[in-house]
């Protein structure tokens, strides 16, 4: 699963020609490309802008934040001291990211909370790692 998250998900909408390469990448490598609930909201906007977003919306698979994930990425920002205020989507992002069952990605620009996370869920995962694809 490579997860996007808001900045991810924007630079796709917008037609990126680097993002875009990277999810074709993840694609033949077998990623099914994905974006959270949480991060529709984050993103939102009017226009023609939000336009484009709800159409490329229309082509990934949205993941509903489920309580499994609400407590899951709570357990992230206890571990890693990040706070629930500054950096709750970025957890929900890096635990639904986590809850898939084989490997994950989370395709991100955010260098400083998206790493930690990523570690931290991968420490309490069965499976392979949660890994940040930085964008």
């Amino acid at each position: 699963m490579l997860v996007l998250d808001n900045e991810a998900f924007s630079l796709w909408a917008e037609d990126d020609e680097r993002m875009r390469a990277r999810i074709t990448l993840a694609q033949e490598k077998g990623f099914v490309t994905i974006t959270s609930a949480a991060t529709i909201v984050e993103t939102a906007q009017g226009g023609q802008a939000g336009q484009r977003l709800r159409f490329k919306r229309s082509k990934l698979s949205v993941i509903d934040v489920t309580s499994e994930v609400a407590d899951l990425a709570a357990r992230l920002l206890v571990a890693t001291g990040l706070s629930g205020h500054d950096c709750a989507v970025d957890a929900i992002v890096v635990a639904t990211a986590a809850s898939a069952s084989g490997a994950a990605k989370v395709a991100s620009s955010d260098g400083t909370h998206i790493p930690k996370l990523c570690s931290v869920a991968t420490e309490l995962r069965d499976g392979p790692p949660v890994d940040w694809l930085r964008v």
